[in-house]
């Protein structure tokens, strides 16, 4: 079955009954379909969608062992022998560190606040121990832009996570090097270290894809 029905008949807004990701991620995940992989999902999800992506995981990646990581203590009822709950804050470095010493993961999806500092500070803890080949979503980017980016609950950082990744995608681009019209803007070492491992950048309406060498 198609990733996109499985998650229509599971409810979850990543299908085409509001996001529309599924059809857009199929795409580039189908290949790990079989294969005996680790999913990490940052958001279980609010109380009228909890868990509803976790169930598509793993229905969708039946050798997989799916991963979900929230805050909240009320998402270990999600767990089975397939589905495995964390309990933590994602914006803690201590927290994000224990995860990346227990785990291995080939998919990685960010889906917890939206907060730009967290979209960042995600992709840039858990990038890293992705396994070569593995792919890397993040989520509702649509934060870094208006009307949503003016929210202070999501405008927390000097630079939105958008920003932030285009710059990986001018790297990337580039070799690493920076073209000439940003050569004025702000690249970190961490950006231009993690471009130098990225194969690809793929982006649809409010997601962000990327492929790890």
């Amino acid at each position: 079955m198609k990733l996109n029905q499985i998650g229509v008949d599971q409810k979850t807004d990543k299908s085409s009954l509001l996001h529309n990701y599924l059809n857009f991620y199929e795409f580039f995940l189908s290949q790990f379909k079989d294969d005996d992989i680790t999913l990490i999902e940052l958001g279980v999800g609010p109380e009228n969608n909890k868990g509803k992506s976790l169930l598509t995981w793993q229905e969708y990646f039946k050798n997989a062992v799916i991963v979900g990581v929230d805050v909240r203590t009320d998402c270990k009822e999600l767990q089975n022998k397939n589905i495995l709950i964390e309990i933590g804050d994602c914006s803690s470095m201590d927290f994000l560190g224990s995860l990346c010493k227990k785990y291995s993961p080939s998919i990685i999806l960010d889906d917890p606040s939206h907060k730009w500092s967290h979209q960042i500070l995600g992709f840039e803890i858990f990038f890293p121990i992705l396994k070569n080949g593995g792919v890397y979503i993040c989520e509702d980017l649509g934060t870094s832009y208006p009307p949503a980016s003016q929210k202070i609950s999501w405008s927390d950082f000097h630079e939105d996570a958008a920003t932030y990744f285009t710059k990986l995608v001018n790297l990337v681009m580039g070799g690493g090097r920076i073209s000439h019209a940003t050569k004025d803007s702000t690249y970190t070492v961490m950006q231009q270290k993690l471009a130098l491992s990225i194969d690809y950048i793929a982006c649809m309406n409010g997601a962000i894809l990327i492929k790890k060498k």
